[in-house]
């Protein structure tokens, strides 16, 4: 969504805003308060369950290392020091910001069932 609002208002440079402010502040930037709060009337018009910001970074953490994507590459996305820069930066984003994921656990479950009985077979055979 917010991709579209950038190539809707024709690529601003960086010190241009995409989400424009509804209250103008003394800094002329959006508050995530604001944004919060405009969020949480739409999810509350949607009947959908409140998400935070920060429930959002790490849902976003925890899908990129459930694709597959490197703990390096996905503290670089979420704005976190460039790994080259802090070392442990890609170590502290996965450990901080990635969850596992129920399916992952349940088939981590699975496998480990399907192993042990793998094993008994052939320890009785």
């Amino acid at each position: 969504m917010l991709k579209r609002v950038y190539l809707a208002a024709g690529r601003p440079a960086a010190a241009e805003h995409v989400i424009p402010a509804l209250i103008k502040s003394k800094s002329g930037l959006v508050s995530m308060a604001q944004i919060q709060h405009r969020a949480d009337k739409a999810w509350t018009e949607a009947k959908l369950e409140r998400i935070t910001f920060q429930e959002c970074r790490h849902t976003g953490a925890t899908w990129l290392d459930a694709a597959g994507v490197s703990p390096r590459i996905a503290s670089v996305w979420m704005g976190h020091a460039v790994p080259a820069h802090q070392p442990g930066a890609a170590t502290i984003t996965l450990a901080r910001y990635t969850h596992a994921l129920t399916e992952d656990v349940i088939a981590a479950g699975d496998r480990l069932t399907a192993y042990l009985q793998g094993s008994v077979r052939r320890a009785t055979v």
